[in-house]
């Protein structure tokens, strides 16, 4: 997988391979060693953190889906005054939500903080 570029890093590009034991891991990393394509450099680190396990959000009560609703909207004003992100056309949407459409928009909102600012709503890592 590759991440997206992000202006934040430089527009360094992180990826990452997963591999179905250590043996072949070990051979990759290498053979991967000062590896280059064209101009660009693989710089290859093994990860030390443990594998946790997928979380599932639970049901959760449409009042508590307002407030991260409202919540996560502040959020997305402040990051994106930060990177100078203007006329954000999610933004317009959750203004008007109701009903079933506050859990669409507030999945969208989610994505959109996950996506352009790296930042994962739900476990408040940026």
């Amino acid at each position: 997988c590759i991440r997206d570029r992000l202006k934040t890093q430089d527009y360094i590009r992180f990826g990452w391979i997963l591999f179905d034991s250590e043996d072949k891991c070990a051979k990759a990393q290498a053979i991967l060693v000062n590896f280059t394509i064209k101009d660009f450099l693989f710089t290859i680190v093994r990860s030390k953190s443990s594998r946790r396990p997928l979380k599932v959000v639970p049901n959760v009560s449409r009042e508590r889906n307002e407030t991260d609703l409202v919540l996560s909207r502040r959020l997305i004003e402040v990051l994106d005054r930060e990177k100078g992100i203007t006329g954000n056309p999610i933004l317009a949407m959750s203004a008007g939500a109701s009903g079933v459409n506050i859990t669409k928009i507030l999945d969208l909102q989610i994505l959109y903080l996950r996506r352009v600012h790296s930042f994962c709503f739900l476990s408040l890592i940026h």
